[in-house]
Order: C-alpha cells, then structure tokens, then sequence
C-alpha cells in the first residue's frame, strides 16, 4: 500500500469543509442501506463494537472533537476521480489517517495520471449511496 498523504498537524477546517468546486457541501439525506449492511457484517461476525451518535460532522478536526479523540485516532476516506478521459472517468477510494493532508502529486504518481479531483457530493452519492 503507497502512503500519499503528507504530514500535517491539523487540516484547516475550511479546506476540508470545500467540495471539489471550491464550494461549501451542500446537505444530503443519507441512504441508510450502507449503515445497515456495516452493522448486520459486524453482528454476524461478532464482533465488537461500540455505537456513537452525533450531529453531523464536516471536518475531520470536527469529528474526533465529538468523538473525544485525537485526529490522529481516525481515518477519512477522500472519493478521487481521474478525469484525463473526459468520458471515461474513473473512481479511487483514498482513505487515511485524519491527521495528514492528501499530496495530490504522490496519488497522480501512483495511479499515472495528471488529472485528479475530488468526487463532488452528487457523484459520491451515486457511487456509494
């Protein structure tokens, strides 16, 4: 697994809250399906867990302060689209630490391509519910 993320102490709040556009994230109802299947996976391989439930969070930073954690105890999960073929584009999942920042040259590199941006809110939605 290639690490593409550069070190950062904590990602300013406004950047994280930006859609690809340079637009704050619009508000969306979830689809409860993904939710579900996670929680049924869990039971049925019995394994432990602890359920927390808060408003929702746009920042990472956001996120560990409900949770009571440090940034670097969680994880984000970046939906990154290639779009050097302009009707063919394709869909990487980039999840890691909370605490580093994504280096946009090291995820070119590693999948070879020169355009990347981050999924908009619609797109994410189509691809994962």
């Amino acid at each position: 697994m290639e690490d593409c993320s550069k070190d950062s102490e904590q990602i300013p709040p406004q950047k994280e809250a930006l859609s690809a556009e340079g637009e704050e994230s619009k508000d969306v109802e979830e689809n409860p399906a993904t939710y579900e299947r996670l929680i049924e996976l869990l039971k049925e391989n019995n394994i432990e867990y602890k359920l927390t439930t808060h408003k929702p969070t746009k920042t990472s930073q956001e996120s560990a302060d409900v949770r009571g954690a440090t940034l670097a105890s969680g994880a984000k999960a970046m939906l990154i689209v290639d779009h050097s073929k302009k009707f063919n584009l394709v869909y990487f999942l980039c999840v890691m630490s909370a605490a580093r920042k994504i280096s946009w040259k090291k995820v070119k590199g590693i999948i070879g391509t020169k355009k990347l941006r981050l999924a908009t809110v619609e797109e994410v939605i189509a691809k994962t519910g």
